[in-house]
């Protein structure tokens, strides 16, 4: 490394060293990023308090670790380059890949990203005194945001050209202003059940932005146990708000089961409360012949469960895929606790099937 070369290492210590580069004589300064901030290169240059007038970047580094990115960065002293700072920053910026706004190209031929969040259970209540942690509304947005925001760093490194995106499987805690299920199970809840809806309505939409950024966006409601008629409801609503918009389409159909093909990949969703496992098979070779003809790749995605779990039988993978909700009192108290809360998403290119997947846990 050239003397002049001064690492600029990520970590927490950024008021003890922020003023550091005041001094012509200064070679040190620090900053963490978290992976959730979206911050690009020059913010990161401003943040650690860079006097750009006095110092250049000679590289940098981004570093993955489990909660996203960090970065490195190199300085050199202005007079040691010959190369202008702006002609600098813009060939960085090109190269960046982790930038929060990122655009990304859509193919015929590209893959297919699945977002599917089951099981949030928009509403609930835990206190942490009493269950281990708090859960709330205000909880489950910083969960969801976090785990889209990931997922599509994550995703930026694949040739995404389409998103399903299922939602609903218990999506909401209750279904009533009595506040319990569908089924009239009462609940621990956060609030009103009118602001939940309104709330899990705008939280739902801003979802949606995010992913339509990336690429066309198909939208399944699946039904879940605890809001299925608010469910519908939503999607009734989102069909409508979308209904002009090429690029989001929303199968809310009042079926218990629905399907959504892919190339050579056929994908079955339910909540999973209702059907034998054992009959799942059959029900998806007679509910969807032809698909089932056309198709190579079998899988049905459930929720309920709230866990990770896979078997498959005569061919066709069944999964219960995870949930980002805490446990509530009612599931404390009967041991149902410590599974892992997170979101797996899954990546499925049209003749090979499944081909990657990103783990976002909490």
């Amino acid at each position: 490394m050239n003397k002049n070369t001064t690492p600029v290492k990520v970590n927490k210590t950024v008021k003890a060293k922020k003023a550091a580069f005041d001094d012509d004589t200064a070679d040190d300064g620090s900053i963490m990023l978290p992976c959730s901030s979206g911050k690009s290169l020059e913010q990161t240059l401003k943040s650690c308090g860079v006097d750009e007038s006095k110092w250049l970047v000679d590289h940098y580094t981004i570093e993955e670790n489990t909660r996203g990115y960090n970065f490195k960065v190199y300085l050199k002293k202005k007079e040691y380059l010959g190369q202008s700072l702006e002609d600098l920053k813009k060939e960085l910026a090109q190269s960046c890949q982790y930038s929060a706004s990122a655009k990304y190209k859509t193919r015929q031929n590209g893959l297919l990203l699945e977002f599917a969040p089951f099981d949030l259970h928009w509403g609930k209540l835990a206190w942490a005194e009493e269950t281990g942690e708090d859960y709330d509304m205000k909880e489950a947005t910083v969960a969801i945001n976090k785990s889209i925001d990931y997922t599509l760093q994550m995703a930026s490194k694949f040739d995404i050209s389409k998103i399903v995106f299922p939602f609903g499987n218990d999506f909401f805690q209750i279904d009533n202003e009595q506040n319990t299920t569908t089924a009239g199970t009462r609940q621990d809840t956060d609030s009103r059940f009118k602001k939940i809806l309104r709330e899990g309505r705008k939280l739902i939409i801003s979802t949606i932005e995010k992913l339509k950024k990336v690429a066309p966006v198909d939208i399944v409601i699946v039904s879940g146990n605890h809001g299925g008629l608010s469910e519908f409801m939503l999607g009734d609503l989102i069909e409508v708000k979308y209904e002009n918009d090429k690029r989001v389409s929303v199968n809310n159909s009042p079926t218990a089961r629905k399907y959504y093909s892919f190339g050579k990949n056929l994908i079955g969703y339910t909540h999973g409360d209702q059907e034998k496992v054992t009959d799942l098979v059959g029900i998806m070779a007679t509910e969807k012949p032809k698909e089932w003809g056309e198709s190579k790749h079998r899988t049905w995605h459930l929720g309920h469960m709230h866990m990770m779990q896979a078997r498959e039988m005569q061919g066709v993978k069944v999964e219960w895929l995870p949930s980002l909700s805490a446990s509530d009192a009612w599931h404390k108290k009967r041991g149902y606790v410590n599974n892992t809360r997170g979101v797996v998403s899954s990546i499925f290119d049209k003749e090979m099937g499944l081909v990657n997947r990103i783990y976002f846990n909490l």
